[in-house]
């Protein structure tokens, strides 16, 4: 997705205070649920679902075995579950599915209701800044 689209979309959710204030709340929740994993120079992203490992391969998700460093987030199938059903998104659907489903306007401006139903089940080592650069080379790619 490039900038300018992702901008677009942006534009769509509301105004720049409202999405200020939405960044600002979605940087605390990440600072607040950070944990002690070892990190690498590698800029790909790793996901746990419970037992289930995934690497963030620029626009897809793939399996992958355990990781032992990297830039990690770790979710429970329930918390998944839960955004699913905020998203109205079948239990189902793919992590892939949710990622993307996760771009839309709509389900942007549920943000607070779905970082209250991953609150208890999420940790990650990865900064704001770094998420959001990681997020933006992986889209520029």
């Amino acid at each position: 997705m490039s900038e300018k689209l992702l901008l677009s979309k942006l534009k769509s959710v509301g105004n720049p205070l409202v999405l200020l204030k939405m960044m600002n709340e979605i940087r605390v929740f990440v600072k607040n649920h950070q944990i002690d994993f070892p990190k690498d120079e590698d800029k790909s992203i790793y996901i746990q679902i419970d037992d289930v490992f995934y690497q963030v391969e620029q626009n897809r998700i793939e399996n992958h075995k355990a990781v032992s460093e990297g830039n990690y987030i770790f979710m429970s199938e329930a918390a998944l579950l839960k955004a699913k059903k905020i998203m109205s998104l079948d239990s189902t659907v793919s992590l892939s599915e949710v990622i993307i489903s996760l771009r839309k306007a709509k389900n942007i401006k549920q943000y607070k209701l779905l970082l209250e139903a991953v609150n208890d089940d999420f940790k990650t080592n990865i900064s704001m800044v770094n998420l959001v650069e990681i997020a933006i080379k992986s889209t520029k790619k």
